[in-house]
């Protein structure tokens, strides 16, 4: 026999599971999406250039952990949420350190339009907030402050 309070804990386990889910899942695709889109927009000196292609291939691989542990927490799979915190957190360092210098470049920057640098300024900020915002999350997970969906599960 269950104790009602058991399983209102239960179902908000669940839910908040599924919750941070979606939000990491939202990450992922934007993550997966700015990046795609610099690799059609590559064009002479910087597509042979291997710092781009390096930034390029790191943030699609996050963007593939991140898709997996989204879509793990929304079918409440997520059996390492530690190790998955630490993804999270990993991913949150590598946007700050691959998109702060192009935020300082693109603001120091007179070679290019003020529309192109408001836009990469744009993308550079939403893409460290994610980082922000999934790098929370993941410390939240890495201290145990977000339980295992998937042990809770009925």
């Amino acid at each position: 026999m269950q104790y009602p309070l058991l399983i209102v804990m239960e179902e908000h386990i669940t839910s908040l599971s599924r919750r941070i889910g979606w939000i990491v899942l939202a990450v992922a695709a934007w993550t997966g999406f700015v990046w795609i889109t610099r690799i059609v927009n590559l064009d002479g000196a910087e597509a042979g250039s291997a710092v781009v292609w390096s930034r390029i291939v790191i943030s699609l691989a996050f963007a593939a952990a991140l898709l997996w542990i989204g879509a793990a927490c929304v079918l409440q799979r997520l059996t390492a949420p530690r190790a998955a915190g630490y993804v999270l957190l990993a991913f949150g360092v590598w946007m700050a350190i691959s998109w702060l210098p192009e935020i300082v470049e693109r603001v120091g920057s007179a070679d290019e339009t003020v529309a192109f640098r408001l836009v990469h300024i744009g993308l550079a900020l939403v893409s460290v907030g994610l980082g922000t915002l999934a790098a929370t999350l993941g410390r939240k997970m890495i201290r145990g402050l977000i339980p295992d969906a998937a042990a809770h599960a009925a």
